[in-house]
């Protein structure tokens, strides 16, 4: 089932999605070896919402002007994601870094 982004900017339109994908895979690889463990998707998006040197990165990687806009994608391509209980708890200890704009 295809949902549909609600935010104006819509990151994917900057980056094909094969690229995309790819950008994603290739960014949890460099986040693999910088913190020296395995990471799976769960783990892959709290670490984008709770490191903010991560965060500018990515974003920048992809030209995506907020964590806000990054986090509708990620959501919208991999809807599994949405009934983590980590992530949602995540979501509510740190819902000032994702209101907060990357300009």
């Amino acid at each position: 089932m295809n949902t549909t982004i609600t935010s104006e900017i819509k990151p994917e339109a900057n980056i094909i999605y094969k690229e995309y994908d790819k950008y994603i895979l290739l960014f949890g690889s460099l986040l693999s070896m910088y913190t020296n463990k395995n990471l799976n998707p769960t783990n892959f998006v709290i670490t984008l919402i709770e490191h903010d040197e991560f965060q500018d990165l990515f974003l920048k990687t992809l030209g995506t002007p907020s964590l806000y806009d990054l986090l509708l994608v990620i959501f919208n391509r991999y809807p599994q994601l949405c009934n983590s209980k980590t992530i949602s708890n995540c979501l509510r200890k740190n819902a000032y870094r994702i209101n907060k704009k990357h300009i």
